[in-house]
């Protein structure tokens, strides 16, 4: 007595499906390609800072401080303090203290407009960097234009970082690891259906 029908899937439906995966993994790499980075992969901004910009105080500060949107590294931070003669004055090394970075000045400033020129890496491991006009006394005011070129990237002033924020849209930084599941579950599936059909034929041979 023979059994029940075998169903086999028929070589249109095995093509389909392999095809149908392979175009699943072509699609989600292109979106890895064009889909942007989120505000997570952004580079880390100024949002803050002490002495704050274009501040004018009545004497010299014993430290300075900088408040970043997030912790950036704790190597490669430069801190240039310059008068607007172009005297350089000593700044301790910069101490991290979670989002912000803290720097003494050790001796006492005269009168006159300052530049605090920083550079520090991001967490996202770029570099960034900016300057910070100050004046202390009775001096004209600094501004960050007139100090931006001491600068080797886009000067940033202490102001909030959605202000400097690019207008591009953006998507949530999980939308890349999703897709890259995408692709490696597509291309795992339509390995699986490859193997799969070529046993049963060679078990049906």
């Amino acid at each position: 007595m023979e059994g029940p029908p075998v169903i086999r899937p028929t070589r249109t439906i095995f093509t389909t499906t392999v095809i149908g995966c392979l175009l699943i993994a072509v699609f989600a790499a292109m979106a890895i390609h064009w889909v942007p980075s989120g505000p997570a992969a952004a580079h880390d901004q100024l949002i803050s800072s002490t002495p704050t910009a274009s501040e004018e105080l009545d004497a010299s500060p014993d430290e300075v401080t900088l408040e970043y949107s997030a912790e950036v590294m704790t190597m490669g931070a430069e801190l240039r303090l310059t008068d607007s003669a172009g005297k350089q004055y000593s700044v301790d090394e910069a101490k991290f203290e979670g989002t912000r970075v803290v720097a003494g000045i050790s001796e006492d400033l005269p009168d006159a407009a300052y530049s605090l020129a920083w550079r520090v890496v991001s967490s996202d491991g770029h570099p960034i960097s900016g300057v910070v006009p100050f004046t202390v006394g009775d001096a004209p005011k600094a501004s960050a234009e007139d100090t931006s070129a001491e600068s080797s990237a886009p000067s940033q002033s202490a102001q909030p970082a959605s202000e400097g924020a690019d207008n591009a849209p953006s998507f949530p930084s999980w939308v890349r690891p999703v897709l890259v599941a995408v692709i490696g579950m597509g291309l795992a599936f339509g390995i699986f259906a490859f193997v799969t059909r070529t046993r049963k034929q060679r078990h049906n041979d």
